[in-house]
């Protein structure tokens, strides 16, 4: 199982992946010794629950805007890690998830 400590959900476009070379992307993580993560999609996001989900690669953080998001062995967000303090666009992926 690979190891993820944390992921950050940025609004950067260089972090993003196109939806047709997302199962690319995933591969590449899982051939990486990175345990620190940049994304900017949703469907990066979903890739990676889903990996939680069959045990391809350990649960992690998710850093929104500071705030963090802690996924359980399912692949669902730990509600008691979620404030409920968040912005317009936390609230977005909050409903995503």
């Amino acid at each position: 199982m690979k190891k993820i400590t944390i992921v950050y959900f940025t609004k950067e476009y260089s972090h993003a992946c196109p939806d047709l070379q997302i199962e690319e992307w995933f591969q590449s993580i899982l051939g990486s010794q990175e345990e620190v993560l940049y994304i900017s999609t949703t469907l990066q996001l979903l890739r990676l629950r889903l990996a939680i989900k069959q045990k391809e690669i350990s649960n992690f953080n998710l850093d929104v805007n500071d705030k963090i998001i802690r996924f359980l062995d399912n692949g669902k967000f730990n509600p008691e890690s979620h404030s409920e303090a968040l912005d317009s666009w936390e609230n977005f992926l909050y409903k995503l998830l």
